[in-house]
């Protein structure tokens, strides 16, 4: 259903919802994609699927002692499925004001791919 937003209309995409079968895929590929990723493997230390996206976390020592395990959790990426098949996807980035960016749009696998290479500039 449309939004209002300002003066202009805006349609909000439909959301996709992965049941727990193809969740489970999705991490298996993303699983054999990271073993086979030399600064993935290195990054990338947790990651979560929450509705139609998933976010990779990279972890950050932290001398705050409220902090589970002495790391912080960061978002190093995000992919937002706008499909189930896994053709139509985003790699998107956070600045620091919270904000998501889209970079590349793509298969599951080039946005992944985007993640290993292009991402590397804006997490260093």
């Amino acid at each position: 259903m449309p939004r209002r937003k300002g003066y202009v209309w805006v349609k909000v995409p439909e959301t996709v919802t992965f049941t727990s079968e193809e969740k489970s895929n999705l991490l298996d590929q993303l699983k054999e994609f990271i073993e086979t990723s030399v600064r993935l493997k290195e990054k990338v230390k947790s990651y979560a699927i929450r509705k139609n996206r998933l976010y990779l976390y990279e972890h950050l020592m932290s001398e705050d002692p409220a902090s589970a395990g002495g790391y912080i959790k960061w978002n190093y990426a995000r992919i937002t499925f706008k499909d189930k098949s896994g053709n139509n996807c985003t790699a998107d980035w956070q600045r620091a004001n919270e904000k998501w960016i889209e970079f590349h749009e793509g298969t599951f696998m080039e946005c992944l791919k985007f993640a290993e290479d292009g991402m590397g500039f804006l997490n260093q």
